[in-house]
């Protein structure tokens, strides 16, 4: 009869011992599947703002020379009308002066 407890008091303390094991592996198991999830979102997170980033980038340079493009034409049409300005600068001096000059 003492040897059957004895057994049973051994079987019971490995049953314990199983059952300590299984808890930290379990334990274990949470806080790697916790820094694996930690360590995805943070990827997922890096990689959205790595094309937000690049998003911005190309608008900010489709914007720039949209900017450069009509900053072009700006000057090229000021040129324009420079030369115009230039070129009928005597004969509207000539008419502003007969003007005055008949009244």
């Amino acid at each position: 009869m003492n040897e059957l407890l004895k057994k049973i008091i051994t079987i019971e303390e490995k049953a314990q011992q199983i059952i300590e094991s299984a808890r930290d592996e379990e334990k274990n198991i949470d806080n790697n599947l916790k820094s694996e999830i930690s360590h995805l979102e943070s990827n997922i997170l890096d990689k959205q703002q790595h094309k937000v980033d690049q998003l911005k980038e190309f608008e900010f340079d489709f914007v720039q020379k949209e900017v450069d493009k009509i900053k072009a034409e700006t000057t090229e049409k000021l040129k324009e009308m420079d030369e115009q300005a230039k070129e009928k600068i005597e004969p509207w001096a000539d008419q502003l002066v007969e003007l005055v000059l008949r009244r």
